[in-house]
């Protein structure tokens, strides 16, 4: 049987352990010695005898050294050694938010005391895939303005998700963090003189509940009007400023959770800043736009109609995914003067099973429909 494994069996990455020796005393009829390492590491001098060189690279792993004694007849019994690697430290974000005129996301993440980091790396999602966009080195500020990569990641046009990961002083790359998601806020008039917002919630940390907050005034001053749970990623604003013909808002999350990012501590994120075009309209026609448009079959898997009264001047019909995207859009014919009403049938066959809203703007203002695609 083999007897003790001596060796190192702390080990680090940076700097690197490289021409690590292990061995043990040799085994009375043993031919040769079979190792086994953990991952990341390998054998550079000694391999089958009972004294072995070996290599660590950067993405070794700490785990357990096995050896066993062989010859032509049999094997003998294995000892075995554990071996701890200090790994490449890894870092997650705090946050991500939406500077407070709403040009640029941000990126905050909490400074970790060491002396083995040399800078940190930012990914955003672009297509499908995380792509590295910036450095940020140790010694600066734990956040990240997203305003150099081309293209801008404005915060107006959707949301946008981000990573992060360190750099040792080895110059070796962690792993990537968790993606952090920024709120994207849009809003509309609806029927009878309301303003509908939805949004695309936070993803990364669980929100509390959401703070909804409007430029009363008109002043660029923005005050708390209300909050809803959480889950909640639609809202309407029953009182809107009547006198006003742009109403701005922007969301605030809140939850348990605080950052330091070596500038100031931080218990928020914002969405971006959105403004919603509004007029006050007659109650009469609001009234008969909402209980006219109807849609059916709902659900439907092929085709839905949608039945629209007659007698206003524009007609839009958009179809709004889960996130908020638009999947349909075209603009009616001019029926001003004509009563009763119309059908327009929509091929859904190629759209995707779930939720949907379905907009139907005029002069007059908005109504929303939800639809089910199965």
């Amino acid at each position: 049987m083999a007897g003790i494994v001596s060796g190192s069996d702390s080990l680090t990455i940076c700097p690197a352990s490289n021409g690590i020796i292990f061995s043990l005393a040799s085994v009375f009829n043993a031919d040769y010695y079979v190792w086994t390492l953990p991952n990341g590491a390998s054998i550079v001098s000694g391999d089958s005898t009972n004294s072995i060189t070996v290599n660590f690279a950067d993405t070794a792993t700490s785990g357990i050294i096995t050896v066993t004694p062989e010859n032509a007849c049999g094997t003998g019994a294995p000892a075995t050694f554990n071996v701890y690697i200090d790994p490449i430290p890894t870092q997650e974000l705090c946050m991500v938010t939406v500077d407070d005129v709403s040009l640029y996301n941000k990126v905050i993440w909490e400074k970790p005391i060491t002396t083995a980091i040399d800078s940190f790396r930012i990914y955003r999602e672009i297509t499908t895939s995380f792509v590295h966009i910036a450095s940020v080195a140790y010694d600066s500020l734990s956040e990240y303005v997203d305003d150099t990569f081309a293209p801008l990641a404005d915060p107006n046009t959707t949301n946008f998700r981000y990573k992060i990961s360190v750099v040792d002083t080895c110059g070796n790359e962690g792993a990537l963090s968790n993606y952090h998601r920024t709120i994207f806020l849009q809003a509309n008039q609806g029927v009878g003189n309301v303003i509908n917002l939805n949004w695309v919630p936070y993803e990364g940390a669980t929100v509390t509940y959401y703070y909804i907050l409007r430029d009363t005034l008109g002043s660029g001053v923005f005050e708390v009007i209300d909050s809803v749970p959480g889950s909640n990623t639609v809202y309407t604003d029953l009182n809107p400023p009547l006198t006003q013909t742009n109403v701005t808002y922007v969301l605030e999350s809140n939850w348990a959770t605080s950052c330091n990012s070596t500038r100031a501590t931080i218990n928020t994120t914002r969405s971006n800043i959105k403004s919603a075009a509004f007029t006050t309209i007659g109650i009469v026609e609001a009234t008969i736009l909402e209980n006219e448009v109807i849609v059916y079959p709902n659900p439907a898997s092929s085709s839905l109609t949608v039945q629209y009264p007659l007698g206003f001047e524009k007609y839009n019909l958009m179809i709004f995914d889960a996130v908020g995207q638009v999947v349909f859009s075209e603009q009616l014919n001019d029926a001003s003067g004509a009563t009763g009403t119309s059908n327009k049938q929509i091929d859904v066959s190629s759209f995707a099973k779930g939720m949907y809203i379905l907009s139907v703007q005029t002069e007059y203002g908005s109504t929303y429909k939800r639809i089910v695609i199965q």
